[in-house]
C-alpha cells in the first residue's frame, strides 16, 4: 500500500512539474511586451557597456503608433536605439510624461532622460519600426523596454 501511494505521489509530482513548464513555454514566446524573456538589462549609466549615451523620452503618433518611446543615440556612432515602452503607466514615467508640453492633447516634445530597464525583442512577424510601412535605417535597433526607473537628465 505504501509503495503504491509513493508511486502515485511521484507520478502526480512529475505531471505537475512538466505540465506547468509546458504551459509556461506556450505563454512566453520570448518577444514583445508580454514576455518574461529579457534580451538585455540596462542601468542608468551602463547601456550594453556604453556609459555615454543620449536618451529622449517622446510620444510618437506617426504611423498610428500613439505610444511612448525612448530614442537613444551614442556619441561618435551611427547606431541608434528605438525603445517602445511597455509600461508607460509606471508612476515614475507618469511623473515625467504628465509634465511634457501638449498640443491638442498630444505631447509635442521630448525630454532628456536616463533609464534602467529590461529590453525585450521584437517578434518575428512584427514591423521592425513598430508599424511603419516603409524602410528603416539598418543602423537602428528596435526593441521593447519594461522600464524599471526613469529620471530626467
Amino acid at each position: 500500500m505504501k509503495r503504491t501511494l509513493y508511486s502515485v505521489l511521484i507520478i502526480i509530482l512529475i505531471l505537475s512539474v512538466t505540465s506547468s513548464r509546458c504551459h509556461k513555454e506556450k505563454m512566453d514566446m520570448g518577444c514583445g511586451c508580454n514576455t518574461d524573456s529579457v534580451w538585455l538589462t540596462t542601468y542608468y549609466y551602463n547601456l550594453n557597456g556604453y556609459s555615454d549615451y543620449n536618451a529622449i523620452l517622446y510620444y510618437d503618433t506617426s504611423f498610428k503608433r500613439n505610444s511612448w518611446f525612448i530614442g537613444v543615440t551614442f556619441p561618435n556612432s551611427i547606431y541608434t536605439l528605438t525603445l517602445k515602452i511597455c509600461n508607460p503607466n509606471l508612476p515614475g514615467i507618469k511623473a515625467i510624461t504628465d509634465t511634457i508640453t501638449r498640443q491638442n492633447g498630444i505631447p509635442v516634445r521630448g525630454i532628456k532622460v536616463v533609464f534602467s530597464g529590461k529590453l525585450k525583442k521584437l517578434c518575428l512577424n512584427e514591423s521592425p519600426c513598430f508599424g511603419c510601412t516603409g524602410g528603416f535605417f539598418p543602423e537602428g535597433i528596435r526593441s521593447y523596454i519594461t522600464v524599471d526607473s526613469l529620471i530626467k537628465n
